[in-house]
């Protein structure tokens, strides 16, 4: 997966579980998300494999926190 693809599937995960926590949502997801971004960019450049290791970690890390009150959010426990 491409480390873009991954940084910015984080920074909506990361939106919506916060929108279910009923979080504030401000400007600090987008400004993490495109540090992700650029943080996984220059990563890239050296080495492309280790940067797209990194961002599926950082994706299936925000999934494992927010998986559980978005679900809860949209009530698909039922």
């Amino acid at each position: 997966m491409n480390t873009t693809t991954s940084a910015v599937m984080t920074g909506a995960i990361v939106y919506a579980g916060r929108w279910s926590q009923g979080k504030p949502l401000d400007i600090r997801v987008g400004i993490g998300t495109a540090g992700i971004a650029l943080g996984l960019s220059l990563l890239a450049q050296g080495n492309q494999k280790l940067a797209q290791q990194f961002g599926l970690l950082i994706l299936f890390g925000a999934a494992l926190v927010y998986i559980v009150p978005i679900v809860k959010g949209l009530g698909l426990n039922k």
